[in-house]
């Protein structure tokens, strides 16, 4: 005997929902989330840069004379022993012919190496100092953001004298 359906029902209440998953796995922490540059000019006729990208740091120097400026020629400091994983932040500058190059890791922690400036047409650099640590630093300065009440704006505390 044949079976014969009849016409189909509303649609019933949506059902409770089910649990949450677990949380999957941290990923690791990327390369490379900061970039930066520095430069300074040492004369009318060089520039120098420091530049930050993708976890690795440069520093190039070039000739602006006679014009059209020369192309920088660039060290790759990243390969320096001792480079601080993570850097996110870079300075350069100049004392006497030597180019100091500081970069910030992660923790705070200032690294620094240097790099000897070759004269000539056109300028090169030497680089193969190891990266050192600067001082930590500090957790709490000395410094407050305002008055103590009843104190001058202009009192120092005897640490700060």
């Amino acid at each position: 005997m044949p079976s014969s359906r009849g016409p189909q029902g509303e649609p019933g209440e949506d059902g409770a929902d089910g649990a949450t998953g677990a949380t999957g796995a941290t990923g690791a922490t990327g390369a490379g989330q900061c970039t930066d540059v520095a430069a300074y000019k040492p004369s009318a006729s060089e520039e120098v840069k420091a530049v930050l990208i993708n976890g690795q740091a440069w520093v190039g120097i070039r000739s602006l004379t006679p014009a059209p400026p020369d192309d920088f020629a660039w060290v790759n400091l990243s390969d320096n022993t001792d480079f601080p994983e993570g850097a996110c932040g870079i300075s350069v500058s100049d004392q006497a012919g030597i180019t100091n190059v500081e970069t910030v890791a992660p923790n705070g922690r200032v690294w620094e190496t240097t790099c000897t400036q070759n004269p000539g047409i056109p300028p090169t650099l030497t680089c193969t100092d190891d990266w050192t640590p600067v001082n930590a630093l500090v957790e709490t300065p000395p410094l407050r953001s305002r008055t103590m009440e009843g104190m001058s704006p202009h009192h120092l505390s005897k640490t700060l004298k």
